[in-house]
């Protein structure tokens, strides 16, 4: 028989830890201040940047801040290369990330001067003997291991003003990122800086950065490959040459109702009714300035010329997404690799703690979805081929209607070039 004390049927209510996390020892985050610095106290060139970091520690709640400003080359070398906070009891973070973002309005143009490039590179630990940060425009990705357990994971790429230059240094034994991310401006810096603050307690990994990165990518092109389909399809409607079989699953149009060309290719306007129901599909309606000025031309063409002007810019555009898919497809392959050789960069002894924090089998699951969706975005609604039919079409359509109305005939289409051919060869 148990002959202990009673149980209190109503035991004390445990106390849960404060929301805003452990009670780091001050300084707070960083041992030098990230706000900026009065203009006649700085020293040398300033810029404007943004700066994201997250620290997760064990038994208690994540600590995460961003702050943008002007700062000056040592305040950000100074603030990458700053020791990690530790709570009041010394306790040291399982995870932490570092990461300072610049817009990139021109990918030709870093937006720092030579100096605080350098200065950075050395910050990171990438030799000097070649510049990591003036890669071809083309893009690249690889990574460089100086220092064992401590490698730096290199991205570069290129999307017409979608550019993403991004390196990563990962510190294995305090699993702790540093680096620095260019974007472009058809990636939003605020919606990277606010997935990571989100997403990094439960992906404290090195390559969570570049994952989240390729996913903003992927949501920029899939918008973009939308708009082509859209006009396209607009396209086929005024040529009366489209497979009317197809159904544009994105639209979930009435299967019932008739086709709208005027619905493809304007915004319904306010207060009409609008057959748009999924709310993906509604936030790519938003159209860019150039996606609404093209569709208000495709809206108002009446002649062959212009309908053929509207499917070169289209055909161009949608070569540049293409490309930038496959560009994506072979970063997410790169990623999906080095996700497998992490346990080669952490020593043995650290490989189980590491596991539950770092979430590695996770990540791989995501970038493998990635790289699925891109490779269906690759082919989505087949655009390459019923691009190229479009503009067969309107080219035959335009020698048809110049012969019906008599500018001139087959014999006199043929003399013409003859005499152009021989014209070229006198002038030679």
């Amino acid at each position: 028989m148990d002959q202990g004390p009673e149980r209190d049927p109503k035991p004390p209510t445990r106390l849960k830890p404060p929301v805003n996390g452990p009670d780091l020892a001050p300084p707070y985050l960083t041992p030098t201040p990230l706000f900026p610095a009065p203009a006649q106290a700085r020293k040398g060139p300033t810029t404007k940047v943004h700066k994201v970091e997250c620290w997760v520690f064990d038994g208690a709640s994540p600590v995460t801040a961003s702050e943008g400003g002007t700062f000056t080359r040592d305040q950000i070398t100074d603030w990458l290369k700053a020791p990690s906070p530790t709570t009041q009891s010394a306790v040291k973070p399982a995870a932490g990330l570092r990461l300072v973002c610049w817009e990139q309005q021109d990918s030709m143009k870093w937006p720092f001067d030579k100096a605080t490039c350098e200065a950075i590179q050395d910050a990171l630990g990438l030799p000097k003997a070649s510049s990591y940060l003036n890669l071809p425009k083309s893009g690249a990705c690889g990574k460089y291991l100086g220092i064992p357990g401590q490698p730096i994971f290199i991205y570069h790429r290129s999307n017409n003003n979608g550019t993403i230059s991004t390196v990563l240094k990962y510190d294995s034994a305090a699993n702790i990122t540093t680096g620095y991310a260019l974007l472009g401006p058809r990636i939003s810096l605020e919606d990277l800086c606010t997935k990571l603050r989100s997403q990094f307690p439960a992906f404290a990994h090195p390559l969570l950065v570049s994952a989240v990165l390729l996913e903003l990518t992927a949501t920029d092109l899939m918008r973009e490959l939308y708009h082509i389909n859209r006009l396209l399809t607009a396209s086929e409607y005024k040529t009366q040459s489209g497979d009317w079989e197809i159904k544009d699953s994105l639209a979930n149009a009435d299967p019932n109702a008739a086709p709208k060309p005027a619905a493809l290719v304007l915004p319904p306007a306010p207060g009409e009714a609008s057959w748009w129901h999924d709310a993906a599909t509604a936030e790519m309606q938003n159209e860019p300035s150039y996606w609404k000025d093209m569709s208000r031309e495709m809206q108002d063409c009446t002649d062959n010329h212009q309908l053929a002007r509207i499917l070169g810019f289209l055909g161009c555009r949608f070569a540049f997404m293409n490309a930038a898919v496959q560009c994506s497809l072979a970063t997410v392959e790169f990623t999906l690799q080095e996700i497998g050789l992490m346990n080669d960069y952490v020593a043995p002894a650290n490989r189980r703690r590491l596991r539950g924090v770092m979430n590695g089998a996770a990540l791989r699951d995501r970038a493998e979805l990635l790289q699925s969706n891109l490779r269906h975005m690759a082919v989505f609604a087949a655009i390459g081929p019923r691009m190229q039919t479009q503009q067969t079409v309107v080219s035959a359509l335009a020698l048809v209607l110049i012969v019906r109305h008599g500018f001139f005939t087959w014999e006199g289409l043929a003399g013409q070039l003859l005499t152009e051919s021989l014209r070229g060869l006198t002038a030679v």
